[in-house]
């Protein structure tokens, strides 16, 4: 259990070994995301229905939906750890809009659109924390 939430600790702490930790749409590249948000709005994707029910999902709602549940991962490990390591704080990110979200990403990725959307992550979860922890002093 200790090696698993230090494992998703260091999403925080290395983005350059975002080929060793990400899985899925966190190893396609900034620019594919970018490629993938259309004329959406920032927190606006697409969804279609089929005439038999079955629901489509755009690719940039797939992003989006990676990136939260990226954040809940690291919220969980976080709150595992502080369990396990009482007195120790370490900085959950709470109060995230998903629009915010996608929009802090689309600007992370315009500058960035070589690195890894899990690259985009990383920082993500990092400025968040930062600011946290800078609203807490």
């Amino acid at each position: 259990m200790r090696s698993l939430i230090l494992g998703l600790l260091l999403l925080t702490a290395d983005v350059a070994h975002a080929e060793t930790y990400a899985v899925g749409i966190g190893k396609f590249s900034c620019g594919k995301f970018i490629a993938s948000i259309g004329k959406n709005a920032p927190g606006m994707m697409e969804t279609m229905t089929a005439p038999d029910g079955v629901k489509f999902h755009s690719e940039n709602e797939v992003y989006g939906q990676w990136l939260l549940g990226t954040v809940s991962g690291v919220n969980s490990a976080l709150s595992a750890y502080n369990v396990a390591h009482p007195g120790e704080e370490q900085q959950q990110i709470v109060n995230i809009d998903p629009a915010g979200v996608d929009l802090w990403m689309r600007n992370w990725c315009n500058q960035h659109p070589v690195k890894f959307v899990f690259d985009a992550a990383v920082a993500f979860i990092g400025e968040m924390r930062t600011n946290a922890t800078a609203a807490r002093r």
